[in-house]
């Protein structure tokens, strides 16, 4: 039986990236951790279908390192986006490590 749950781990980003999730998965969960930030500046990260777009998750800041929030998702609400596109982050006053869980899609 194929693994019902993928995960996409980016460790220590900071700026723009992408990655292409499995086919036939969608986004689950999404978990960013605060790596390194500068004194009180915000670490701001957002994901997106498009570069620089946060379609997946708007813009969300975090101040202090070791910080980090957990957000529920279901990616299968962004029509005219498959999981076979990329996910674009940028990262911006820091760094982060997210962490996307991706679940596979029953149909």
């Amino acid at each position: 039986m194929a693994d019902l749950i993928k995960n996409v781990v980016f460790e220590n980003k900071t700026g723009a990236f992408s990655a292409t999730l499995t086919a036939g998965y969608t986004i689950n969960q999404i978990i960013i951790e605060v790596v390194l930030s500068a004194g009180l500046t915000p670490v701001t990260t957002k994901i997106g279908t498009t570069i620089g777009g946060e379609e997946i998750l708007r813009e969300y800041s975090l101040v202090s390192p070791d910080s980090f929030i957990v957000i529920a998702k279901n990616s299968a609400r962004y029509p005219g986006w498959d999981v076979t596109n990329p996910v674009y982050c940028t990262v911006t006053g820091g760094w982060v490590n997210i962490y996307l869980q991706t679940i596979k899609a029953i149909s």
